[in-house]
Parts: structure tokens; C-alpha cells; sequence
């Protein structure tokens, strides 16, 4: 049981990893901004700033039908 959840951690961390290193690439003022050092200092904010990412780009791109 200790080995899955050690695991589905790991599985995690690479996830966000690679979720910091996408936002990186697409928002690279993340790095200047103070958002960078809030993902490092709190992985689970990574999320918070992809989330407010995708709230800005719906809104200067609107969607087509």
C-alpha cells in the first residue's frame, strides 16, 4: 500500500512538473511576475496559475461556434 502512494506521488510531482514547465513556455512572465516562485514555494499553486492562465486566454480568445 505504502509503494502505491509513494507511486501516485511521484506520478503527481512529475505532473506538476512538467504543468510548471508548459506554463513557463507559455506565459513566460510567470518568472518576473512572482507567480514562478509561488509554484516552487507551493506546488499545488502550479495549478492555481494554470487555471488563472486558461481564464485569460478565454477571454482575449473568444471561442468560435
Amino acid at each position: 500500500m505504502i509503494d502505491m502512494v509513494q507511486e501516485e506521488n511521484q506520478r503527481l510531482k512529475q505532473e506538476l512538473t512538467a504543468l510548471r514547465q508548459m506554463i513557463i513556455r507559455v506565459a513566460p512572465g510567470v518568472m518576473y511576475d512572482g507567480r514562478f516562485d509561488q509554484m516552487i514555494a507551493s506546488p499545488i499553486t502550479t495549478l492555481d496559475v494554470a487555471c488563472e492562465l486558461l481564464g485569460e486566454m478565454a477571454q482575449s480568445r473568444p471561442f468560435k461556434n
